[in-house]
């Protein structure tokens, strides 16, 4: 049962509304230019203090939009003025999307599924990986790996992401950390609480698990370097975040490094593609009533590249704001 809260508590991490950051390469002391992909007016530093929001707007409805990083240091200290000022009087708050698994299902997901969570023919990681994933897998901090690993008989991606979720419990990182500071502040200003979407994990879980060796391999790569990359830069990308630095924070950061391990399988195609209907509902609902609400999503870069949901929004004659304005 653990074993499938680790891939639930990963997964909610995937999609767009709820996406995961990987960290990308070494922290940079100065702000970088942006890249290519990124609407450069966008991503800017916020002009009051804590971190950074969007807004989105019509004649009469405004929404306000925060984009937290995931995972979070737990105990981050922020600066919660700007998000208390857009919390007082406004319509409701809409968390980013989860992806959940119950109980008992997670229960009966085991029992029915155990033998697909291993290697065919009982064979061990170190038989099943390549030299190069294993060397990959080696670099990472011997305090957050244990001699014995490479003796698992758990598939690659499912090995991966139990590792991912090993570090996160180490590190006493959170996926949500912020929005249960945002709830806090929700219930003390009676502002109306919901998620995005609630999505349901097992089959995406069952996607993942059905993945053929190449692609767990491949999955394997990608989330053991994403973890790798993020003992390196998570507090300094939650940092850039709580300054309102988004051009440095989205330096830290290369997007959802779970994404193409979940889309590799239909039932994660078919839940990214509901996870950002729901976001685009949300907005569509928000904006049909006068005032404000807040948005949280766990993925700055998903609103701020070129053909993403703000420049989408802004082509169907939507006012888009920067934090800077």
């Amino acid at each position: 049962m653990h074993l499938v809260r680790y891939i639930a508590t990963a997964l909610a991490t995937v999609f767009f509304a709820g996406s995961g950051f990987a960290f990308a390469g070494s922290p940079n002391p100065t702000t970088p230019p942006v890249d290519e992909g990124l609407v450069e007016e966008l991503v800017v530093t916020a002009r009051y203090p804590g971190p950074a929001f969007w807004r989105v707007s019509d004649a009469d409805s405004e929404i306000w939009i925060l984009a937290v990083p995931s995972p979070t240091p737990n105990g981050l200290i922020w600066d919660k003025r700007q998000l208390e000022k857009v919390m007082k009087g406004a319509n409701g708050v809409v968390l980013p999307s989860v992806v959940t698994v119950g109980l008992m299902d997670g229960m009966k997901f085991v029992i029915s599924k155990r033998k697909q969570f291993n290697n065919p023919n009982g064979k061990t990681l170190a038989e099943v990986l390549p030299q190069s994933s294993i060397d990959q897998y080696l670099k990472i901090d011997p305090a957050f790996r244990k001699a014995n690993d490479l003796k698992s008989k758990l598939k690659p991606v499912l090995f991966a992401f139990q590792s991912r979720m090993s570090i996160y419990d180490k590190k006493r990182w959170s996926e949500f950390y912020i929005d249960n500071d945002v709830v806090t502040l929700a219930r003390k200003y009676k502002v109306k609480i919901r998620r995005a979407s609630v999505q349901p994990g097992l089959p995406i879980a069952e996607g993942i698990i059905g993945l053929n060796t190449a692609e767990q391999i491949g999955c394997f790569d990608t989330i053991i370097e994403g973890a790798r990359d993020s003992l390196r830069n998570t507090d300094d990308a939650a940092k850039a975040w709580a300054d309102g630095d988004t051009a440095l924070m989205l330096s830290l950061t290369s997007g959802a490094s779970l994404t193409a391990c979940a889309l590799n399988s239909s039932q994660g195609q078919s839940a990214e593609s509901k996870v950002y209907a729901d976001v685009l509902n949300v907005v569509k609902q928000a904006l049909a009533q006068p005032g404000k609400t807040l948005l949280v999503v766990s993925n700055a870069r998903g609103l701020v590249e070129k053909r993403g949901i703000l420049a989408q929004l802004r082509d169907q004659g939507l006012t888009v704001r920067s934090p800077a304005e």
